[in-house]
């Protein structure tokens, strides 16, 4: 039985992580436009985008366009398409977690 909760534990902690992750760190790419025209671009996370929303203001452009003459303000816009990568990446993390649960990792560790 104490096997049975340290793996669920363990299991719980690894995707907990992993799941954090994949919401705090800056991967989602997002566009930096002025008007109609394309500045650049940048990273941002999930919690920036919950936050901010679909669409904010910003200063400065991580990424410049080589193409791009103007000097701001600019516009950042999510790329709305990649959210359809994240469901994927959201149920291989929970199956992730379901199989770690299963497995021995006591024999693993010993």
């Amino acid at each position: 039985m104490k096997k049975d909760i340290t793996r669920i534990m363990v299991a719980l902690g690894v995707t907990g992580g992993l799941a954090i992750a994949v919401f705090f760190l800056p991967i989602y790419p997002c566009g930096y436009f002025d008007g109609s025209s394309y500045a650049g671009y940048g990273y941002h996370s999930l919690a920036d985008i919950a936050s901010e929303g679909l669409e904010w203001d910003a200063d400065i452009v991580p990424n410049m366009s080589e193409k791009y003459l103007g000097d701001g303000p600019y516009v950042v816009q999510p790329q709305a398409w990649i959210m359809v990568l994240y469901a994927p990446i959201i149920l291989a993390l929970a199956f992730f977690g379901v199989e770690l649960s299963k497995r021995d990792l006591l024999k693993l560790a010993a």
